[in-house]
């Protein structure tokens, strides 16, 4: 749990540190992604993406495997990035709060987007 604390701390203090415009531009990124990969849900009938990761069994491995392949660049680019800005910050590399980082930059935006996108998508075409 500590570790955890701490790597939230550090999360916050990124803020204002080198390489704080990754803070802006990743998310962008991802929710980018997500917009063209809703939409595409949407056209082909699919559920809102949090929703059938979460609540259905059926095809969640495929679903998964689609994610990665949508994420994949943007999360190891998150990655790097957090990496680099640790080594000139404190001159270490904190695996927990990269990976918490990355996640959080690249993952967790581009899974909620696709989600409202779809949904959006889905409400006006009935309209």
């Amino acid at each position: 749990m500590e570790l955890l604390r701490e790597a939230w701390e550090t999360l916050v203090d990124r803020e204002h540190g080198p390489f704080s415009f990754r803070l802006f531009v990743q998310p962008v990124m991802a929710i980018a992604i997500a917009f063209r990969s809703g939409r595409r849900d949407a056209r082909d009938g699919r559920p809102p993406f949090l929703w059938h990761l979460l609540f259905s069994s059926r095809d969640r491995a495929h679903s998964i495997r689609e994610v990665w392949g949508d994420v994949c660049t943007l999360f190891f680019v998150a990655a790097a990035l957090d990496v680099a800005y640790q080594l000139v910050v404190t001159g270490w590399i904190h695996v927990i709060p990269m990976l918490l980082v990355a996640t959080l930059l690249a993952v967790v935006p581009y899974a909620v987007a696709r989600s409202v996108v779809n949904r959006l998508s889905r409400a006006y075409r009935k309209e």
